[in-house]
């Protein structure tokens, strides 16, 4: 889990979260402050065991969603590809 953290890590950039968001809102960077809350750590955590540790050719992915001033994890349908996922709809 940790090089899947160090990995959005990199993507992103170091920045606390805003009093106030403009929506719709489609990324917001993570910086190693917010990969270290327990709420985005249990997140990730949950999206992991679905995907079964990557042990299937399923891929399963989520939003992580700010709600409040706690993340939540958004799961995406799966749709049983192999090796693929895909979203279609709203943006949560």
């Amino acid at each position: 889990m940790r090089y899947l953290a160090i990995l959005i890590l990199a993507c992103s950039c170091a920045t606390p979260i805003p009093p106030r968001l403009d929506w719709p809102i489609v990324a917001y960077p993570l910086s190693a402050q917010i990969l270290e809350r327990a709420d985005v750590t249990m997140a990730f955590e949950d999206l992991l065991r679905k995907a079964s540790y990557g042990r299937l050719g399923e891929e399963r992915a989520g939003f992580l969603v700010l709600d409040g001033d706690h993340f939540r994890l958004v799961l995406w349908p799966p749709t049983h590809k192999y090796h693929a996922e895909e979203w279609r709809g709203k943006i949560p």
